[in-house]
């Protein structure tokens, strides 16, 4: 179907540097006018410290914020009561989407949160350790953390922002996890250009192959990863913020 058709896809706004909480507020304005906040106790207070808090108090937004996992058995876990749980807060005190704070299955269960409301999605990593603040999908779990399914989404979350100095704050041992991940990005990146894979562009059809600019990102961060991947990991270990 549709053959040599070529196609990318993004969030909307990709915002990173050090100091980038303190425009955050300004920026959600954009999407959503009342956010569920959502995170773990401490990427919540990074994120206070960080300016994120006064930020959107300071462009009226009115938000809620909720602990993930807390005062419940299964803890910060991706699992549906998990979801609704935060789902009901969400609707009950009025919210059209989520601000998710922190790491991989916080930022998954935000995504989805965020659909159930009808709403935006904007994903704020505290750690880079993974790639899922930009994917359209998120990794279900059971309340017993095994693995259940994987749900996708029609759009990407609107924004990823990372404060650079957050990241630099955290355990050094998750930006090595996160070089990783990206590491494996030219491999995976090679075989989607030579077997012609396609995105999942619209559910359940899979259309549409990447243009030559998604591989390019894909070799050029093995690259950069060689070059600067080290003194990036002395960096961390020394929780500096590196160019």
């Amino acid at each position: 179907m549709l053959p040599g058709l070529k196609m990318m896809i993004f969030p909307r706004r990709f915002v990173m540097g050090p100091g980038a909480m303190k425009i955050a507020g300004k920026l959600t304005k954009i999407y959503v006018k009342k956010p569920l906040l959502i995170g773990g106790k401490r990427a919540l207070e990074a994120c206070r410290k960080a300016g994120l808090q006064a930020g959107l108090e300071k462009e009226g937004i009115k938000y809620v914020e909720a602990v993930f996992g807390e005062g419940v058995p299964y803890g910060p876990e991706c699992c549906e009561p998990e979801i609704e749980r935060l789902t009901k807060i969400g609707k009950d005190n009025g919210c059209d989407g989520v601000i998710a704070a922190g790491g991989g299955k916080l930022i998954d269960t935000g995504k989805i949160v965020a659909s159930k409301l009808g709403g935006e999605a904007i994903i704020i990593p505290t750690i880079a350790a993974t790639d899922a603040p930009t994917s359209a999908l998120s990794v279900v779990y059971t309340p017993d953390h095994i693995f259940k399914e994987v749900w996708f989404f029609d759009l990407n979350p609107a924004m990823v922002l990372i404060d650079s100095k957050i990241v630099a704050e955290a355990p050094a041992r998750w930006l090595a996890s996160g070089m990783g991940d990206a590491a494996s990005k030219k491999f995976e990146g090679r075989t989607c250009y030579r077997t012609g894979a396609k995105n999942l562009a619209v559910k359940p059809e899979w259309l549409g192959a990447g243009p030559d600019l998604a591989f390019l990102i894909c070799e050029n961060q093995w690259e950069r990863l060689k070059t600067y991947g080290e003194a990036a990991m002395d960096a961390a270990r020394r929780k500096v913020v590196s160019p």
